[in-house]
């Protein structure tokens, strides 16, 4: 299997630029990337299921919930009580379930809708100030902490947090109730947790400059604590490192190679045979993949079916 190193050094050498550890490499590794993560967002791919069931945790009073950083799309999920398969309701058609938006329902809530990405794991329940803490040690006094949001008088405001010298917790002025984004600048060596009360907003690692999580909305307020079981399609790696391996099955990997020289075309400097010789390399591959990792394909595998939900 070949590493985002390899495949720069695979690109480069069609295009007889091998040796080259500047510009034109930086843009190999830009284009590889566009066409990774192209390739793996346009279909539901059986190799990018996550690799265990996630459990959602949901509390009584509480309708929104955020799902799993890794959260591409969802493949399936259930109530871990009654084995009730859930029910995803189209934004749009929210108003023909009947469900009781307001109050709460004894009955298992089971419908929910795929709402927001935001930038925070949880709002706070109260408003108050946030703190930042590093995992152990200092950070360098040039680091700093971004927060957005609306602060306990309703307004929108922007924050930054910043020390004069080292420092291992960071407090904000303003008392928020809502927090749109949190994100870092500088060159991080600890991991930093961000807390408003007893609620941890966001967890960022040390490479990590900011986070997203998809939002889930059950559409009945919950009275009582219930598990629910999810799995889903993870979302894309971004390729940096040199050894980073890339989510395309090995034996497909080539699709990257020819994405690049076609996403490059305008500095691969190919011919005009020899581009359309990348373009129909890279389909070929692809339609391959395709055929092999989006269809049951073993002796007696069932059937697949739409089910027609009648309005």
């Amino acid at each position: 299997m070949r590493t985002f190193l390899q495949l720069q050094d695979d690109t480069l050498r069609k295009i007889g630029d091998e040796d080259d550890s500047d510009k034109m490499r930086e843009l190999v590794k830009d284009s590889l990337n566009t066409v990774h993560r192209q390739i793996l967002t346009e279909r539901r791919y059986q190799f990018m299921l996550w690799p265990k069931v996630e459990t959602l945790s949901v509390e009584a009073d509480r309708k929104f919930y955020p799902l799993h950083p890794q959260f591409g799309q969802l493949w399936y999920g259930q109530n871990n009580e009654t084995g009730d398969w859930l029910e995803e309701v189209p934004a749009g058609e929210i108003a023909q379930m009947g469900d009781n938006l307001i109050t709460g329902e004894s009955e298992n809530p089971y419908r929910f809708v795929l709402t927001s990405i935001q930038n925070v794991k949880q709002q706070p329940v109260t408003s108050g100030v946030l703190v930042v803490t590093t995992s152990g040690g200092t950070e360098s006094a040039s680091n700093k902490i971004f927060i957005k949001g609306i602060n306990s008088s309703g307004e929108y405001v922007e924050e930054t947090l910043s020390s004069g010298s080292a420092w291992n917790t960071l407090t904000s002025s303003t008392s928020w109730s809502i927090v749109e984004a949190i994100s870092k600048n500088g060159v991080f060596t600890r991991t930093i947790t961000c807390t408003i009360g007893a609620i941890t907003v966001l967890t960022l690692l040390v490479s990590e400059y900011g986070r997203q999580y998809r939002q889930l909305e059950i559409t009945k307020i919950p009275t009582t604590a219930i598990d629910f079981l999810y799995r889903f399609y993870k979302k894309p790696l971004k390729l940096v490192n040199d050894y980073d391996l890339p989510q395309i099955p090995e034996e497909y990997d080539d699709i990257l190679v020819y994405g690049a020289l076609v996403d490059l075309q305008g500095y691969a400097r190919g011919e005009s045979d020899e581009f359309g010789e990348w373009i129909k390399k890279r389909d070929k591959l692809t339609n391959q993949m395709q055929q092999q990792y989006q269809q049951s394909r073993s002796v007696g595998a069932r059937n697949s079916y739409i089910n027609h939900v009648p309005r």
